[in-house]
Formats: structure tokens, C-alpha cells, sequence
């Protein structure tokens, strides 16, 4: 039976190129190569430039593949696999985050981008923090999804008895197809029942390659409570943190020492409830729209209020949720107007308004939900037709899916053609 990733990367590179990215390779010096996707418009001067860096796990599309969706249309979205993740490769020893965060940059410098907005979940998060110190006039603002600037003693510790794992790599770099389920456990706040059959296809595909070097940079990206230092970022390097209300690899209570006592204040703290480590995958309707109202407020195109600095956005502001800006008060915080609570109520809003956001959320749901499903629908009614006809799946290993949507295109513009000429 094929692997049903492999089966499903080419279905989802063709949806990303319908999205409007393509994939390219990027060589920063001979042996060293980031694998992109990259906007497949020739010119994007007029859109600002988001980065998203993936977590340790799916290379940059599987992670991310419901913000491409979603952002590709009005922003320039740069999605690189992280080295010996997906098709990033390199030769040298050096796996520490700041050599990614180097790599990554020289990358986005050769792709022509002077200035971006960096989204990193977990892994990810690290290495953006480092970009951000490194490259501060590359990294004009950050949004950070359930990630530490640097994964002390401390951290590990705390974070692996929470899990019951011995080490990260144990938890990371599973061998077994249980070890993936544990996994994928963890990092959901639900997981959803998922066959156990793409358990195992999901062992072949992420875990398999690269195995010693991801090990290395998991050694390397571990640090000493005493060699931690807090980094200086400019003023006007805006940070956003966004988090999954029930991530225990990273709790709120690390977001909100992170903001409070790391940041020191200059940073807003946004949550999803219902949502586990993997928040943008989990929840990517609840996320997508957090995330949309953070680059929003960054890049001018929407002014979602003022906000206090230090002040913390619960649960995005949204209506239904409970949300709101808060403010810090000593070791707690209090919502505007003192009531003393984990949520506070928002101010009314028009009913157009409610209308707009309800009809936004329905839609951006139907999307997510059903793409998976029509997948799963796919692979079992196949399986059927095969089975039922004595063949085998590589029946069907030849078919070109990008061929496949570019003749669809063709034959309804023909159609329309069509019925314009000769209406019928």
C-alpha cells in the first residue's frame, strides 16, 4: 500500500500553487540549500512579507498549510523547510538555532526580502526569537505560537515530567508507530481518531531521514540555566505571542513569564481556547483569525483598537469566547474596570459586524474541515475501486495532478468561451 502522505503532499503542493506559492530552492553556498515556498507573483513589493518557521516535526507546508491558505492572497508568504526538515539540506557540522536562524536569513536576503514579520511555532519560535537578535533589520515584528527563547535546564525538566519522557529526543524523534501516537497526543488538546495505518505512514515519511542530525540539534539547542541571557530587542521589533490555551509542552504560565519577566511588557499575549501545542493545525479557523487581526495591526491594513502597553489580548477579542484587553497587575491581571477574571466581556458590537465575523468563521470552517475529509473519503473509496478491480496503487502512481487541475482550467475557460460565443 503506498504511504498516504506521499500520496497527499502532491494533492497539497497542487492546492498550494493554486494558493498562489511555488516551491523553490534556495543554495546560500555550495552544500547548503533551504527548500521555499515562495510567492509565485514576480512582484510583491506590495504586500508585506510573512515568514512562517515550522515546528520539530512536519517540514514548512504541512505546518502551515492552512495560514497559506488563508494569507497567501494579501500577503507575501514565505514558507521555508528548516534544515534536515523536508528538502533543506546542508554539509556543515554546525546545528545550533543561530546557524538556522543565519541560514534562514541569508535565504530570505537571496529571495530579495528587506523586511518581515516572523511566525514560528515551537522549534520554530527559537529559531525566529534568534533571527530577531541577529537580524534586526531583517525581523521587523514577531508572532511567536507556543515557544521559549531558548530551551533551558529548567524548561526541559519541568516540560519532560509533564509528558513522562526521558528526554526530548525520546519525545521528538519517535521509532515506533506508538511513539507517534504519544506524540501527536501530547501535542493536541483533542486528537482527533486518525486510522493506524497513517500512524505508521507518518513514521516512514518525517522520521525516518535525518534521524542522527536531528538528534544533534536537539543536543545543541539546550542550554544551561547560567548560559541563558535575555536578549535586547529594538523597541520598535513588535512581538506577539500567540498560544494554545492547553499547550503542556509550553503552559500559559511559561507565555505569560515569557512576556512579563523576559519581554518586560512590550509584548501582547493572545490565546485559543480548546487548543494544544499545535494550535495552528488543531484550531487553524480560531488561529487564522487571530493571526489575521495581529498582521493587521502590524501592517496598517486594520486598527483592531488601542491597547495599553503590556496589555494582554484574552482570547483575541473575540465575540462568544470572552476576551478582551487586560492589564497586569502584580503576579495576576485584571480585566479593564477591575473585576477580577480569566475573561471579561467585550463591548457590544453592530449586528453587521457579528453578521460579517459569523458568516467569516462558518466559511473558514466548512474549508478546513472538509479538505481532510474529502482526503480520507478519497483514500478509502480508492482502495475500494483497487481492491475491487485485482490493482494495485501504483495504478494510479502516474497520475499528474498539477497536469490534471491545468486541463480543468482549460477545458471550463473553453466552456466559457463557449457560452459567450455562441451562448450555449
Amino acid at each position: 500500500m503506498v504511504n498516504t502522505l506521499s500520496l497527499y503532499k502532491p494533492l497539497l503542493q497542487g492546492l498550494m500553487k493554486l494558493a498562489g506559492v511555488r516551491p523553490r530552492a534556495v543554495e546560500i553556498e555550495p552544500g547548503t540549500v533551504i527548500h521555499f515556498w515562495v510567492p509565485s507573483e514576480t512582484t510583491t513589493t506590495n504586500k508585506p512579507a510573512v515568514v512562517f518557521l515550522h515546528g520539530f516535526g512536519c517540514d514548512g507546508i504541512l505546518t502551515w498549510q492552512f495560514q497559506v491558505l488563508a494569507l497567501a492572497k494579501k500577503y507575501a508568504v514565505y514558507v521555508p523547510d528548516l534544515l534536515f526538515f523536508g528538502d533543506s539540506i546542508t554539509d556543515k557540522t554546525e546545528r545550533s538555532p543561530a546557524f538556522q536562524a543565519e541560514c534562514m536569513a541569508k535565504s530570505l536576503r537571496k529571495l530579495r526580502v528587506e523586511k518581515c514579520t516572523v511566525v514560528g511555532l515551537s522549534y520554530g519560535g527559537i529559531v525566529g526569537f534568534k533571527m530577531a537578535e541577529m537580524f534586526p533589520n531583517l525581523v521587523d515584528s514577531m508572532v511567536i505560537t507556543c515557544s521559549v527563547m531558548a530551551l533551558t535546564e529548567s524548561i526541559t525538566c519541568a516540560g519532560l515530567q509533564r509528558i513522562g519522557f526521558s528526554s526530548w529526543a525520546h519525545y521528538l524523534i519517535p521509532e515506533t508507530v506508538e511513539g507517534v501516537k504519544k506524540l501527536l497526543d501530547v501535542a493536541f488538546y483533542k486528537l482527533p481518531w486518525i486510522p493506524d495505518f497513517v500512524y505508521r505512514d507518518i513514521l516512514e515519511d518525517m522520521f525516518i531521514n535525518h534521524k542522527k542530525e536531528r538528534v544533534e540539534l536537539l543536543e545543541a539547542l539546550q542550554v544551561m540555566d547560567k548560559d541563558f541571557y535575555i536578549p535586547h530587542y529594538p523597541q520598535a521589533q513588535r512581538i506577539h505571542l500567540l498560544w494554545g490555551e492547553e499547550d503542556v509542552l509550553f503552559t500559559m504560565e511559561i507565555a505569560r513569564n515569557l512576556k512579563e519577566r523576559l519581554l518586560g511588557g512590550k509584548a501582547t499575549l493572545h490565546y485559543v481556547e480548546k487548543a494544544g501545542h499545535v494550535v495552528p493545525s488543531e484550531r487553524p479557523c480560531a488561529y487564522n483569525r487571530q493571526l489575521k487581526k495581529i498582521l493587521a495591526s502590524l501592517s496598517g491594513r486594520k486598527n483592531i483598537g488601542p491597547h495599553p502597553l503590556g496589555a494582554v489580548l484574552i482570547n483575541g477579542g473575540e465575540r462568544g469566547g470572552g476576551g478582551g484587553w487586560l492589564e497586569p497587575v502584580g503576579e495576576s491581571m485584571l480585566p479593564r474596570g477591575g473585576v477580577r477574571s480569566d475573561k471579561s466581556s467585550l463591548e457590544p458590537q453592530d449586528e453587521a459586524g457579528q453578521d460579517t465575523d459569523r458568516g467569516e468563521r462558518n466559511r473558514f470552517q466548512f474549508q478546513f474541515r472538509l479538505f481532510p475529509m474529502l482526503f480520507l473519503s478519497f483514500i478509502i473509496s480508492t482502495e475500494a475501486f483497487l481492491a475491487e478491480n485485482a490493482l494495485s496503487w501504483t495504478y494510479i502512481g502516474g497520475i499528474n495532478v498539477e497536469a490534471w487541475i491545468k486541463g480543468r482550467q482549460n477545458a471550463e475557460k473553453e466552456l466559457r468561451i463557449r457560452k459567450l460565443v455562441f451562448g450555449t
